[in-house]
């Protein structure tokens, strides 16, 4: 593959610039108090 010759992989690092972010997310949702994830939701009466 050509992606293999290259000393910088740009999805490579998407991916773990992703999956750092993902993390990050994780943690500050798990410690926002339970009731915000329902104004999340659309609303609809």
């Amino acid at each position: 593959m050509m992606t293999s010759l290259l000393p910088f992989n740009p999805f490579r690092e998407l991916d773990r610039i992703r999956r750092e972010m993902d993390d990050f997310f994780d943690s500050s949702f798990i410690s926002l108090p339970q009731n915000m994830g329902v104004d999340i939701g659309p609303a609809v009466d």
